[in-house]
Parts: structure tokens; C-alpha cells; sequence
């Protein structure tokens, strides 16, 4: 069952044994009871990592979670390429003439 923010804190904090962060394919998003927080247009609320579902947890009042990670989330798609550093080009020095002596 989908759940919205207000709702949510409402239930976590009246259950906070069963508050969940549940791994999934896109990221981590959070769980009470059995109801999955979602955003105000109905979609799930993923997390792209835990430290950022930790420090959303503890800003709504939570003090633990459980986390859940039978689910590995999928890798990231934008694998940082390395950087290629090119030697801008030169002109070669045009040939010194000869001191002569006078």
C-alpha cells in the first residue's frame, strides 16, 4: 500500500520497530508496517544510497531503522570514463642559424 510523508510519520512513530529501508532495483526506499512511503504524485520515494535515507529518517524523527537489503539495487548506468588529457599541438621550432664571428 502507497503511503504519503504525513501519514507515514504518523505510523512510524506509532511503530517504530517496523520501520524498514527496503533495497530495490533504482535505489532504497522506506517502509512501515508494510505500507511504502511514496511522493505526492504516487511514485515510490527512492533513495539513491543509505546515508541519504539515513539523514531523511532521522530528519522526520526516526531514531532506528531496520534495513533490508535481499534486493541488491542495480549498478549505476554512468560509469565515470577516464579522463583523456591531450597535449595541445606544437609547432617544431623552425632551425636556429649559425653565429658566425665577424
Amino acid at each position: 500500500m502507497e503511503i504519503k510523508l504525513q501519514a507515514f510519520k504518523a505510523l512510524a512513530i506509532h511503530k517504530s520497530d517496523q520501520v524498514k529501508a527496503i533495497s530495490g532495483l533504482q535505489g532504497y526506499g522506506l517502509a512501515v508496517a508494510g505500507d511504502t512511503l511514496h511522493t505526492d504524485s504516487n511514485k515510490p520515494r527512492v533513495f539513491s544510497n543509505l546515508n541519504t535515507l539515513a539523514n531523511f529518517a532521522r530528519s522526520i524523527g526516526l531514531k532506528s531503522i531496520t534495513v533490508d537489503l535481499s534486493q541488491e539495487p542495480a549498478a549505476k548506468s554512468k560509469a565515470k570514463k577516464p579522463a583523456v588529457v591531450s597535449k595541445p599541438a606544437t609547432k617544431p621550432r623552425p632551425a636556429q642559424k649559425a653565429k658566425t664571428a665577424a
